[in-house]
């Protein structure tokens, strides 16, 4: 999936600005509060969000990929992604995690670039653990999506 129409759709629901504190890949260091799209595997290992920022959120989809569906190609039944915030305290993690989880949130079909997501969906309810590199929090959850490449 590619998460460059994700943060379209986040920026369109207002949970951040593209360039400003809305990033794909990377997130500058300067950048205190933000949200970031990443390709990763889990919180702590392929995602890209510098210590120094004290309130973010990173989304990221799988490290090896999802699963193809070779009887029906372009079509991806059980794809997935993360979203991750970063916070100092758990009432602002939880209320940048919640705007998020519902801006991300799609329960019918829906044209997000080249594809048709059929549903993206929250698989669990918000995961917290500490930061390692410092006083703060990290949320998780992870979305399950169904969708199908739309032909070019």
């Amino acid at each position: 999936m590619r998460l460059e129409d994700m943060q379209r759709r986040l920026a369109g629901a207002g949970v951040g600005t593209i360039g400003t504190d809305l990033f794909v890949h990377s997130m500058p260091a300067e950048v205190m509060r933000g949200v970031m799209l990443n390709v990763g595997a889990t919180i702590d290992s392929l995602y890209s969000m510098p210590a120094e920022v004290a309130r973010g959120m990173t989304l990221t989809v799988s490290a090896a990929g999802d699963a193809a569906n070779h009887e029906i190609p372009g079509y991806w039944p059980a794809a997935s992604f993360q979203i991750i915030v970063r916070a100092i305290s758990h009432e602002d993690g939880f209320a940048l995690m919640e705007r998020a989880i519902e801006a991300a949130t799609i329960t019918q079909p829906t044209t997000l670039g080249p594809y048709r997501i059929n549903h993206a969906r929250p698989r669990h309810d918000v995961v917290v653990g500490s930061r390692a590199d410092g006083n703060g929090l990290e949320f998780t959850v992870t979305f399950d999506v169904n969708l199908v490449a739309i032909p070019r």
